[in-house]
């Protein structure tokens, strides 16, 4: 996931950045951690409801939630999510109807039989 998610910033996302005074985070590949990290905080969204995204990581002590802020910043968190790809976007099988999620489906499944 993290060398596909790069790779597809780069093909499709990348632009030179021209004001090099904006405050959002350069697009870093994220490592398997980040990632990891990453994949953990949706799951969480589920617990508590709250009316948009963006609320998780508000800094407003009556609404925040606790330990968003510190485990990822949303604007790395957006990068990620926009990025977010599970399939390499230069080579793929276009007739595989699941070919956008097939190499996750794989590994689920190396992982569930290697642990069972």
């Amino acid at each position: 996931m993290c060398e596909y998610s790069n790779k597809y910033y780069y093909k499709h996302r990348y632009k030179p950045r021209k004001d090099y005074k904006s405050k959002k985070k350069k697009w870093e590949k994220p490592d398997l951690v980040e990632m990891k990290a990453f994949l953990g905080l949706p799951l969480s969204l589920g617990i508590m409801h709250k009316p948009k995204i963006e609320d998780y990581w508000t800094t407003n002590p009556l609404f925040s939630t606790p330990g968003f802020r510190e485990i990822m910043s949303y604007d790395h968190f957006k990068q990620i999510l926009g990025n977010l790809v599970f399939y390499d976007v230069d080579n793929f099988d276009s007739n595989d109807p699941l070919y956008k999620i097939r190499s996750f489906i794989n590994n689920i499944m190396e992982i569930s039989i290697y642990r069972a």
